[in-house]
């Protein structure tokens, strides 16, 4: 099953992800990571092409140690612009003591919690509907 937000995240995200994977692992390496031919790779890099859900799931377990903080906040960043945006456009209509007040206190208990605890409270919280 690919992760909710890794479906979520943007061409422009995607395409940062593997230009970054490319740097830690080489374009060939990455490629039989990934299972897919090194041309894709070099697709993805140049925007030509996206990779697909599936394909970023496995990028996104590949990182570790100081890649996966920069992606993680690759991931963030993209995700947090593209609710901002949705909000703008459609602020008006959501009742702020509903689900954007629901949404702000369940990341300031994030913020607040331990890294366990984190992960409980998104799987308890932030399921999808």
């Amino acid at each position: 099953m690919v992760s909710y937000y890794a479906h979520h995240l943007g061409k422009s995200a995607r395409k940062r992800i593997i230009q970054e994977l490319i740097a830690e692992y080489g374009n060939r390496r990455l490629a039989e990571m990934l299972s897919v031919s090194p041309a894709a790779i070099s697709k993805y890099a140049s925007g030509v092409m996206h990779p697909s859900d599936s394909t970023m799931e496995k990028a996104l377990k590949l990182a570790n140690g100081p890649l996966r903080e920069k992606i993680a906040k690759l991931i963030i960043r993209d995700l947090s612009r593209a609710l901002t945006e949705a909000i703008q456009e459609y602020g008006e209509y959501i009742g702020w003591e509903d689900e954007l007040d629901d949404l702000f206190l369940r990341l300031y208990l994030l913020r607040k919690t331990s890294p366990t605890q984190r992960k409980e409270l998104a799987v308890s919280h932030f399921s999808p509907s």
